[in-house]
């Protein structure tokens, strides 16, 4: 069982941290609420799953390298039906999915792409010109995401 402080913040039953938990509290707490994620989605929970995503990007929780699954994760809920995901924070991730493509164009796709990156390679090693053509990849399936943001912001812009 996961003590409170790594699920979510704010509940009242939140129980303060140890500072010997402190080093590793971020990363930690990205994990737990990734897999809160994943199992909210598995169990059809789509709303709260959408909501904990998008903490997950505005609170910064997650590191840069993984900001591309998680925009990748967000795909399913921008192309339903319901309006999962609010104008708001549709902004905030077409942020974030800027800062993909800028900081990657500037050289730093070590930084944001590699989560996307040992995602499709399954985590086995490649040679660095097979890196130069697979960070290409990801930056394909986030142009999905861009096309799925502007039409969910549309939408939002009509509805609302």
């Amino acid at each position: 069982m996961l003590p409170n402080y790594f699920l979510l913040e704010g509940s009242e039953d939140e129980e303060p941290m140890p500072p010997d938990h402190a080093l590793y509290a971020v990363p930690l707490k990205f994990v737990c609420r990734y897999y809160l994620f994943q199992k909210l989605y598995s169990d059809s929970e789509w709303r709260q799953a959408a909501e904990l995503l998008v903490m997950l990007l505005k609170s910064r929780t997650a590191s840069k390298k993984w900001w591309g699954v998680l925009l990748w994760d967000t795909i399913s809920f921008l192309q339903e039906g319901d309006l999962l995901i609010n104008y708001d924070d549709s902004l905030e991730l077409l942020r974030c999915l800027e800062e993909i493509y800028i900081g990657s164009a500037q050289g730093g796709a070590d930084e944001y792409l590699e989560g996307m990156v040992a995602m499709l390679t399954k985590g086995e090693a490649i040679t660095t010109e097979e890196r130069k053509r697979v960070e290409q990849e990801p930056l394909d399936k986030l142009s999905t995401v861009r096309l799925a943001l502007a039409q969910q912001i549309a939408r939002c812009c009509i509805l609302s």
